[in-house]
């Protein structure tokens, strides 16, 4: 099952999350503790929304939960809406029918907020290899450069 987490949940679950962030964020530079004040504001706001992941893995005989941040970005230029998943993370590699069913319903929150993509940046293998699984063109890079 995956679902938009309350606010109420996101206050419960504020550790959990945290220490999914510290994962993701693995750059020591941007774990301060502004960047938590300023990712809970924006969590409880609706500015991030945050969505929990859980269901039962047939293949691995458990119960499997993990969490996933994505926030909607505005294309100025080209007058276009996003769904950017900022995170997902896991204490364990969640089952591929758990990731289709999220992958379901954040293309159905997509559409209803009218973006016209979904959008993550990734350099992990697995998460490339999934994303192409799932339809996503993985051809496009993401420049970066440090200053």
């Amino acid at each position: 099952m995956v679902e938009r987490m309350s606010m109420a949940d996101i206050r419960n679950y504020w550790p959990d999350i945290t220490e999914g962030l510290c994962r993701a964020l693995c750059a020591e530079k941007y774990l301060t503790t502004e960047m938590f004040s300023s990712v809970l504001k924006a969590c409880l706001t609706g500015e991030f929304q945050v969505w929990s992941v859980s269901g039962y893995s047939d293949a691995r005989n458990e119960v499997q939960t993990g969490i996933a941040i994505t926030t909607i970005v505005e294309e100025k230029v080209l007058k276009s809406r996003a769904l950017m998943i900022y995170t997902i993370f896991s204490h364990h590699a969640l089952d591929i029918k758990l990731l289709h069913e999220g992958y379901t319903v954040l293309r159905e929150f997509a559409r209803k907020q009218k973006c016209s993509a979904i959008l993550s940046f990734s350099n992990n293998k697995k998460g490339l290899e999934l994303a192409k699984l799932f339809g996503a063109a993985t051809t496009r890079r993401h420049l970066v450069l440090d200053v």
